[in-house]
């Protein structure tokens, strides 16, 4: 059984060919057909007698091809996939995805590691070493990076630096988001309502079809909100609550068989009263319960975003020429404590000086990017990318902090930062995969990009009038290659081998949030990535089996990394080598008609092998680098059990374990993040003819305490625990028509 979807940008191979032929008039859907996607574990199909995983297609290497002939690791989970486990956002994807992790310091800073790179680096002269790609569209902050997921055909994980086709701020690897596209030949009108505890409501619609022969559209929306898992007990304010709204419009124009425009159109609304950071330390001021807070202060959280982009696309006999246009732009605004014990609490007396610490950070990026991209059709022995890329980014960034002193409330530091960047980008790149016999292929690519980086810093000092500058307007530029070469061989259909060494860079910056002229001025320079993998991609037993494994090693060079001034500032630099080495496995498993498995383990082994801290004597070589837990590891199962002719059971359960992990270079005990574990599951019913289904889920379904970030202060000023979620669950009903 073949299912046919859509999926945006690349040329058609030989497998699409026989696809094209399989469903009349493919082209007046979309771009490029594919299999529809269930996911890496993917999904149990049938054909007569026979039963096998259903293919998997992805774009990750900007032409649509099967996930088992890339030579990337890559997981990928459809939108199907996505709405029957109810994962909402990229946290709840990665505790399926091996080598990633999610995590949060505040809602307006989510945590993405890949493999172990990441950092915690908030300012706004500085950048992350995962990118986010929604549509092609490069996200560029965290703070527009952590969204609601809905309406999608597909989010794919690709491990290890992406740089050759993705460019900048990807020596991690990539998270790439597809929404589902309207089309020309079918009408589809869908609506969800959900109920859970803590009052949490669920409304999902969308309605898509043809307005003529050559004109489709949709429009998608969802409403979520709940009551908050925590809250304060010094004010009684709710915290870790929800409130999101979110809506996306497409438009498909297909004036000729071979020309497609899509143009998209989308915002958002998020808000809640922050995160419930409980104290643990010191004891006598916390109450002994996880979900509530000693912070007596009014926090918030709220966030707008706006998107709208063009993808043109040409199909010639040659090949496809692409252009994506894009506009973004983000308004996030939070206060926050950033230590966990009020100053009513805290003692005042001397030598500890003991305070409260509060934040509050606004932040509006606004990001200009056009791709031009040429893609070669899928006949003869070589095959080519090549592309143009220019992105131009304008930040604005308030970032305030507060102390206020134990006891008394009196305000010891008072400063904020008024932060003004602008980003210029360039990119040429190209990437050619070349056939040297029937089943060896030779992949050579290579991205170069130019970039210009202007900051400027307003440095208010609320307390002290003398203190306050203005900084001159410093300006850098930076430059690097990115090579890529991956040999690869195919033995038969069903297996591929592969070694590919690639580059990658996160880019330089400045620290826009030092309240020194002469820090602010001094650049930090791209910190770069040397990776070799091999992996094997299989599927045994007539396809039943799938077997994907991966083993790496990733050198890291000028690595960026932040540390506290004696001020209490945070400053970046070059200051570390790093090493991280390790394997991934992922499986699945159709065992009947009725039933798939899927499981995935990674050993990640991340460590400094150079890094001493500027301007001291403290060694940290040889330390863990943060958020890379040793171990991970997911199993799960879908389950499908037909009711005679009135439609099917389904059900879906999963357990996930994460190990042990620092959230700090130092290694410091109090920033260790313990290992846990989660258990979810789902069961339901949907009719034969597809148009009802009810299903009734539960997340951490054991009721696991699990710490999400500490924050430490000491003993006297506080140590504070933020949790994830406790047990949620609740009730959805979806009607398709």
């Amino acid at each position: 059984m073949i299912t046919v979807d859509l999926i945006g940008g690349g040329a058609l191979g030989e497998k699409e060919e026989a696809m094209k032929k399989e469903k009349k008039s493919v082209r007046k859907l979309g771009v490029v057909a594919s299999v529809a996607l269930a996911g890496t574990a993917g999904a149990a199909a049938q054909d007569g007698d026979d039963l096998f995983l259903e293919e998997i297609i992805v774009t990750a290497q900007k032409r649509a091809e099967s996930i088992q002939d890339v030579p990337i690791a890559i997981s990928a989970f459809s939108g199907d996939r996505l709405e029957r486990q109810g994962l909402v956002n990229i946290r709840e994807i990665a505790r399926f995805t091996p080598g990633f992790s999610s995590s949060s310091f505040s809602e307006s800073e989510p945590i993405i590691a890949v493999r172990g790179a990441n950092n915690t680096f908030s300012q706004a002269g500085a950048s992350k070493p995962v990118g986010v790609f929604l549509d092609d569209v490069f996200i560029s902050r965290n703070t527009a990076s952590a969204f609601e997921l809905y309406d999608l055909e597909q989010v794919s994980i690709l491990r290890g630096p992406q740089g050759t086709l993705f460019g900048r701020n990807v020596t991690g690897g990539a998270i790439v988001i597809r929404s589902a596209r309207p089309s020309l030949e079918q009408s589809k009108l869908k609506a969800t309502i959900g109920y859970g505890n803590y009052d949490a409501v669920e409304l999902r619609a969308l309605a898509s079809g043809p307005l003529s022969e050559m004109v489709a559209a949709k429009v998608s929306t969802t409403y979520r909100t709940r009551d908050g898992y925590g809250s304060d007990r010094l004010t009684g304010n709710e915290q870790n609550d929800l409130e999101t709204f979110n809506v996306r419009g497409q438009l498909l124009f297909v004036p000729a068989d071979n020309i497609d425009a899509l143009l998209t159109v989308d915002y958002a609304e998020d808000s809640n009263g922050g995160r419930t950071l409980s104290t643990s330390i010191p004891v006598g001021i916390d109450d002994g319960d996880i979900r509530t807070s000693e912070h007596g202060i009014d926090q918030f959280y709220n966030r707008e975003t706006f998107g709208i982009s063009g993808h043109l696309d040409w199909h010639m006999d040659s090949g496809t020429l692409s252009s994506i246009t894009a506009y973004r732009k983000s308004d996030t605004i939070e206060n926050f404590a950033f230590s966990p014990a009020a100053f009513s609490l805290l003692p005042s007396f001397n030598p500890f000086f003991p305070f409260q610490q509060t934040a509050e950070n606004a932040e509006e990026p606004k990001t200009f990017s056009e791709e031009l991209r040429w893609v070669s059709n899928s006949d003869g022995r070589l095959r080519y990318t090549v592309g143009l890329y220019y992105f131009n980014e304008d930040i604005t960034r308030q970032a305030t902090s507060v102390r206020l002193a134990g006891v008394t409330g009196n305000r010891l530091r008072d400063q904020t930062f008024d932060q003004t960047v602008n980003t210029k980008s360039f990119a040429v790149y190209t990437d050619l995969e070349f056939d040297i016999s029937e089943t060896v292929k030779l992949n050579l690519g290579g991205r170069y990009t130019w970039e210009e980086k202007t900051v400027q810093v307003d440095f208010i000092n609320s307390l002290n009038a003398s203190r306050d500058f203005q900084s001159p307007e410093f300006e850098e530029s930076f430059s690097e290659f990115n090579p890529r070469a991956v040999l690869s061989w195919q033995p038969v259909d069903t297996m591929t081998m592969y070694a590919s060494f690639t580059q990658g860079f996160t880019s330089g910056g400045f620290n826009t949030e030092e309240d020194t002229v002469d820090v602010i001025g001094r650049p930090f320079d791209p910190e770069t990535v040397d990776a070799y993998e091999i992996g094997l991609k299989s599927e045994v037993f007539d396809r039943r089996l799938r077997a994907n494994i991966t083993a790496f090693r990733q050198e890291y060079n000028g690595k960026q990394e932040g540390f506290l001034d004696p001020t209490f500032n945070f400053v970046i630099v070059n200051a570390a080598e790093a090493m991280i080495e390790g394997f991934e496995i992922e499986l699945s498993w159709a065992m009947s008609e009725f039933a798939t498995l899927y499981s995935s383990y990674s050993y990640l082994d991340a460590n400094y092998t150079d890094f001493i801290i500027p301007g001291t004597l403290e060694d940290r070589s040889g330390n863990f680098l943060p958020t890379s837990p040793e171990n991970s590891f997911a199993i799960g199962g879908d389950f499908h059990f037909p009711v005679g002719d009135h439609g099917e059971i389904f059900a879906n359960v999963s357990y996930t374990w994460q190990d042990d992990y620092f959230t700090g270079s130092d290694n410091r005990d109090t920033f260790l993040i313990d290992s846990f574990n989660l258990v979810d599951a789902s069961i339901g019913f949907e009719t034969a003819d597809k148009k009802w289904r009810l299903s009734v889920w539960g997340k951490n379904i054991t009721g696991e305490d699990y710490v999400l970030i500490r924050s430490d202060f000491g003993p006297v000023i506080g140590i504070g625990e933020h949790y994830g979620a406790p047990s949620t669950y609740g009730v959805r009903v979806t009607a398709n028509f």
